[in-house]
C-alpha cells in the first residue's frame, strides 16, 4: 500500500470515528432532553404538596435541571439547530465514506435494502465502514461481496419464530 492509499485509509478511519462520536453525542443529548421533559411532565402532574419545604426543594431541583441542560428557549433552539447540523454533517461524511468503499451497484442494492429494512442496512454499513477503518477493504466492495456479507449477517441473525395458539373456550360451550 503506497503512502496515498494509507493517507486515504487513515482519513476514512478518522471520519468514521468522528461520525460515531457525533451520533453517540446526539443520542445522549436526545436522551437528556427526553429525561428533562419527562421530569417537567411529572412535576406538573403531581398535586401540590402542603409542605412548603418540599415544594421549595422541588422548585430548586427543577431549576437545577433546567440550568444544567440549557433549557432556556433560545439556547435550547440553538443547541437543537447545532445538533441537527452536526447530525447532517456526520451523515454526509458517512455517505461519502460509503461511496468511496462501495461500488455503484453495491450502493444501489444497499439503498434498496434501506427502503425495506433501514436497521439492517445501517448495520451492514457499519460493518463495511468498520472493516474499511481496520484496513481490511483493499478495493471497492462489489455487489457480489455485499450479497455474501448480507448472507453471513442473515445466518447470524436468523430469528426463531414460535407461534403459540391459545384457544379460548366459548361461554356457550359445555364441559359436561
Amino acid at each position: 500500500m503506497d503512502r496515498g492509499q494509507r493517507d486515504r485509509v487513515l482519513e476514512t478511519q478518522i471520519l468514521l470515528v468522528i461520525t460515531q462520536l457525533s451520533s453517540s453525542l446526539s443520542f445522549f443529548t436526545e436522551r437528556v432532553h427526553r429525561f428533562c421533559s419527562s421530569e417537567k411532565q411529572i412535576a406538573q402532574t403531581l398535586p401540590s404538596m402542603a409542605d412548603p419545604e418540599l415544594e421549595a426543594i422541588r422548585k430548586r431541583r427543577m431549576q437545577e435541571l433546567m440550568a444544567q441542560h440549557g433549557m432556556g428557549s433560545q439556547q435550547n433552539s440553538e443547541q437543537q439547530n447545532a445538533q441537527e447540523e452536526a447530525k447532517r454533517e456526520a451523515e454526509e461524511r458517512r455517505q461519502m465514506m460509503l461511496s468511496q468503499v462501495l461500488s455503484s451497484e453495491a450502493r444501489e442494492r444497499l439503498a434498496r435494502i434501506a427502503l425495506v429494512k433501514p436497521e439492517k442496512a445501517r448495520g451492514v454499513e457499519d460493518v463495511i465502514l468498520r472493516s474499511a477503518q481496520m484496513g481490511q477493504v483493499v478495493e471497492k466492495v462489489s455487489e457480489e461481496r455485499l450479497i455474501s456479507l448480507l448472507e453471513q449477517i442473515n445466518t447470524q441473525t436468523t430469528k426463531q419464530t414460535k407461534v403459540t395458539i391459545q384457544r379460548r373456550r366459548s361461554v356457550l360451550e359445555d364441559d359436561d
